[in-house]
């Protein structure tokens, strides 16, 4: 009974996330369009930080795709290149972190709050439904 629940409730994230990702294409086929400023923001997020060393280090925020959050380094100050180096950490989430919008309000989510969502299903699926990468003790011969 406790599998038929969780396979319920990820049938439930499933289905509104494809209710979601429906409501906004029927907003970009009425015309609305995205924010062309908004997707230079977050192609700056996915550079890597610049470590040049320079004689001006200051501490600057960049946004690290491996963990998806924003953390502190010191810029060098040189190369005229400022990609992913926000001068706070509230400006690098903003500008970096995932939204979903509702219709009644617009929720920040971060990726790194589904981690471990995530890994949980892919455990639940492949080692429990399917018996993968895990030997059953009873069954196992020597």
């Amino acid at each position: 009974m406790d599998s038929v629940r969780r396979l319920f409730v990820v049938a439930l994230i499933v289905c509104l996330a494809l209710a979601e990702s429906a409501e906004a294409k029927d907003k970009r086929d009425e015309g609305e369009q995205d924010n062309p400023t908004d997707q230079t923001f977050k192609n700056e997020c996915w550079l890597k930080p610049n470590y040049h060393h320079c004689t001006e280090y200051v501490p600057r925020w960049y946004y690290d795709t491996t963990y998806l959050l924003c953390k502190q380094y010191l810029y060098g100050g040189c190369d005229g290149k400022k990609a992913n180096a926000f001068k706070s950490y509230d400006e690098c989430m903003t500008r970096c972190a995932f939204e979903v919008s509702s219709s009644a309000s617009s929720i920040r989510l971060e990726i790194s709050q589904l981690l471990p969502l995530v890994s949980f299903l892919g455990r639940y699926l492949g080692l429990r439904v399917f018996g993968l990468f895990r030997k059953n003790p009873i069954n196992t011969r020597r």
